[in-house]
C-alpha cells in the first residue's frame, strides 16, 4: 500500500511545482543498524554495517523563490549488517556471543525517497519525508521475516557549499520492523542509521 502512497506523491509533487524543476545527481554513505528500537529481545542480535548510495534527484520549489520545496528521488544502495551467533555452553545454555565468527549479510536495494524541503538560511535548511526500498537480492535465501519492501521515515539537513553543490546529513527509520517475529510489539528488529550525501545539480 505505502508504495503507490509514494508513487501518488510523485505525481503530486510534478503536478503542483510553479517553480523549474532540476536535476541533480548524489552519492554518499552511511553506518546502518538493526536494533530492536521499541524494545529489547536476546535473539538474533546483529550489529551494525556500512551502506554505499548512488542516485538521481528530480526537485524544485513550491513558488518561484519559494523556501519551501519538494524533492524526489531515484537510489541504488549496497547495504549490510552482521549477525551475531551465540556462545553455548555444553548443556545448550547460552552464555555469550560469538563475534569472532559473526556473519556478513549484504543486499542491493532500490530506494524511492520523497522529501518536503525548508531552505531556512540562505542554503541550509531541512528536510522531511519517506522512502520505499525493495530488496533486490538474498530473495531466497532469507526466512519469511524479513521484508521484501520496507518503508522508512528519514529527517535532515543540507547546506548548499556552491549553487550546484549540496552535502547533506539525515538520519532514518524503518516504520514497520524489517525482521519480523511476529512476537510482541517491542520485539521487531528495524534498521536505524545516519547518512552522507553529496549532490550535484546538473539542471
Amino acid at each position: 500500500m505505502l508504495k503507490y502512497i509514494v508513487t501518488g506523491l510523485f505525481i503530486i509533487l510534478f503536478h503542483t511545482s510553479h517553480a523549474q524543476v532540476n536535476w541533480s545527481i548524489h552519492a554518499g554513505g552511511d553506518v546502518t543498524y538493526m536494533e530492536y528500537v521499541f524494545g529489547y529481545l536476546d535473539f538474533p542480535n546483529f550489529t551494525g554495517g556500512a551502506l554505499y548510495q548512488t542516485g538521481s534527484t528530480v526537485h524544485s520549489t513550491f513558488s518561484r523563490e519559494g523556501m519551501v520545496g519538494w524533492e524526489a528521488g531515484l537510489m541504488i544502495n549496497r547495504s549490510g549488517y552482521f549477525s551475531i551467533p551465540p556462545i553455548l555452553d555444553e548443556d545448550g545454555g547460552q552464555i555469550g556471543w560469538d563475534y569472532q565468527n559473526k556473519v556478513k549479510i549484504r543486499d542491493w536495494y532500490i530506494q524511492l525517497p520523497v522529501s518536503l524541503t525548508f531552505n531556512m538560511f540562505e542554503g541550509t535548511g531541512f528536510l522531511l519525508g519517506a522512502r520505499i526500498n525493495r530488496r533486490l537480492t538474498n530473495l531466497d535465501t532469507y526466512n519469511e521475516y524479513f521484508r521484501k519492501w520496507i518503508p522508512a521515515a528519514h529527517l535532515g539537513i543540507f547546506t548548499h557549499l556552491s549553487p550546484r553543490i549540496r552535502i547533506d546529513l539525515t538520519g532514518f527509520l524503518d516504520l514497520p520492523a524489517r525482521y519480523d517475529l511476529q512476537l510482541e510489539p517491542d520485539q521487531k528488529l528495524r534498521e536505524v542509521g545516519g547518512s552522507v550525501n553529496i549532490r550535484y545539480t546538473i539542471k
